[in-house]
């Protein structure tokens, strides 16, 4: 049985000492990840898929892009996103200047023309 006893005094050589003078530093608790954080580990291994439909059919929508994922990624990892987890990934795509969102709600790489 375990039992805990408050001290009354600290012992001399104690007198003054910090945690790190003993190597237990406080470690900064680690960051839980953002969701572009997430979405980056979730669908990032995707992205060069992602970029060649893009770059194929010119533009999609999110369900469209999302199904298309699906039916050509087979190999390993396969693709099962929702179309969620691949809407925040198209916006870290955003953030990066690859891929640019038009008025249509249709995902287009950066740079490209609207067919038309």
């Amino acid at each position: 049985q375990l039992v805990y006893r408050r001290a009354e005094a600290l012992p001399a050589e104690l007198e003054g000492a910090t945690l790190t003078d003993y190597g237990a530093e406080d470690e900064a608790p680690a960051q839980l990840p953002s969701a572009a954080d997430r979405a980056v580990e979730e669908v990032g291994p995707f992205e060069n898929y992602i970029k060649g439909i893009l770059q194929n059919y010119g533009g999609l929508p999110l369900d469209r892009l999302n199904h298309m994922l699906r039916l050509f990624v087979v190999s390993t990892p396969k693709y099962d996103k929702t179309p969620e987890q691949l809407q925040a990934f198209l916006q870290v795509l955003i953030s990066r200047e690859v891929v640019v969102l038009d008025n249509n709600s249709i995902y287009r790489l950066a740079g490209q023309r609207a067919a038309g």
